[in-house]
Order: C-alpha cells, then structure tokens, then sequence
C-alpha cells in the first residue's frame, strides 16, 4: 500500500466468517444486522447507512453491498453517508483506497433512490443515483476523497449511442434536451 496508508484491505470486503471460496462466488447473507450479513438489506421507505460506522450491520463493518427489498413502501431512499471515511474492518478506514459499492434492485415495481449524503438526516445532498427496479449498479468511493459516489455516466448522455436505455425526468433534470437524434423506434410517453 501507499506509505502510511496502512495494510491493504482484503480483494472483497465481504463477511470475514465466509470461506475463499464463497468469496470468490460472491454470495452474500441478506439482512440489516447480525453474524455473516455480506449485503445490508433495504427494506423500509428511507434507510441512512454510515459507512465510517464499526456496525453498519449491528456488529461488523458495511460490506458495500446493498439490496432493495420487494416491499409495499412504494420507492426507496438509501442515504449513505461518509464512503470517503468507510471502513473496511473494525476502526480501520479505507484512506487511500477505492472501494467498490454494490447495489441490486430487486423490487419489481419500484425504484431505489441513492443518496450520497455530508451529515445525518441528509442535510445536504452531494450526488443522486435513481436505479431502475430490477436493476442492478457497481459505483465507486475514493477513501478520503470527499464523499462522493461515482456512478457509471449513463445518467446523462450529451452525445453517443445509447441503446435500451429508458431516460426519464428525476431530480438532477434529466430527460431535458436541447437536441435529441434518435434512429430506428423511437417512444415518447408522457
């Protein structure tokens, strides 16, 4: 690692008690608390997670995975709060190191609002990501940087091709276009 930077986090940050193997699969123990949760579990209408937290998961470090739940609470916010100080073990922060963040929609009506937020109760908010039900995301957190998740650039497109991809209107104005070429089908709702 860099110097002073400490000892390098493990390949994947996963729940220690897992064997190699079962990291190597990725699988992952679905919950929001106790012994072996790899991927914290979003279930209610607004959830906060603070990454710098020794028990993100009620006893262990957040793993960087996170799942929306099926659910009857309509679209879910998740605020993560402090990526750029987060943890990878116990009182050990990722300073200097880039972690990768996982987030599955598994709900199939609803969409999972992302939220990178400064303080508790998402004071001010730094980015959004809104992930489409049924859909699935890797985003990135630089450890020290400034709290910022990176997300994929398919949330604006200002020139290229881009296929299969619905763009709807959210909060950060998308959907608004000076000019917009399209070839082959074309649908406009709304």
């Amino acid at each position: 690692g860099a110097s002073g930077a400490g000892p390098a986090p493990p390949a994947v940050a996963l729940d220690r008690n897992m064997s190699e193997a079962e990291r190597r699969l990725a699988f992952y123990k679905v919950g929001t608390s106790g012994t072996g949760v790899g991927c914290y579990e979003v279930s209610a209408a607004s959830t906060e997670i603070d990454m710098n937290s020794d028990t993100c998961t009620g006893s262990t470090v957040c793993s960087g995975c996170f799942m929306a739940s099926e659910q009857s609470v309509g679209t879910k916010t998740l605020d993560i709060l402090n990526c750029g100080s987060g943890k990878w073990k116990s009182a050990t922060t990722l300073s200097g190191w880039l972690q990768e963040l996982h987030f599955i929609n598994v709900d199939t009506g609803d969409a999972l609002t992302i939220r990178t937020c400064s303080a508790t109760g998402c004071g001010t908010v730094l980015n959004t990501f809104e992930l489409p039900a049924g859909e699935s995301i890797a985003a990135y957190c630089y450890g020290g940087g400034a709290n910022t998740i990176v997300f994929p650039g398919i949330g604006t497109v200002s020139a290229g091709t881009l296929d299969g991809v619905t763009i709807g209107a959210n909060s950060e104005g998308a959907g608004t276009f000076s000019t917009l070429t399209a070839t082959g089908n074309l649908a406009v709702t709304g």
